[in-house]
């Protein structure tokens, strides 16, 4: 699940730590609030990661984030291959939701 910060302070930090706690893998999402090299850093060392690519529409940012994914350790690559693009949900357009402005983004794009 991405995103993450938008209900909990400490965001995919605090799930890092937890599955890296009890030894489950962790699975984070491209739209995650968190970067991945921190992800990697909180969920901790011989700790299993597995990345979820909602595949960027640029050749030169996918390959980049599988590369920041390799070098992190993330060992599987989960393909989301149902969207890329944030839905069109009245009840969001109701209440003006965006992640953007609440003031958090998805640092993997960083």
């Amino acid at each position: 699940m991405g995103a993450q910060g938008l209900v909990h302070p400490e965001d995919e930090l605090a799930t890092a730590r937890a599955t890296g706690k009890l030894h489950v893998p962790m699975v984070l999402s491209t739209p995650s609030t968190r970067s991945l090299e921190s992800v990697a850093q909180a969920n901790g060392p011989n700790s299993v990661r597995w990345f979820q690519l909602y595949w960027p529409r640029g050749d030169e940012i996918t390959l980049s984030l599988l590369a920041r994914a390799k070098v992190n350790e993330f060992s599987a690559l989960v393909v989301t291959l149902d969207t890329n693009v944030n839905g069109w949900r009245t009840h969001d357009l109701s209440r003006a939701y965006a992640r953007d402005s609440r003031g958090r983004r998805a640092e993997s794009y960083v």
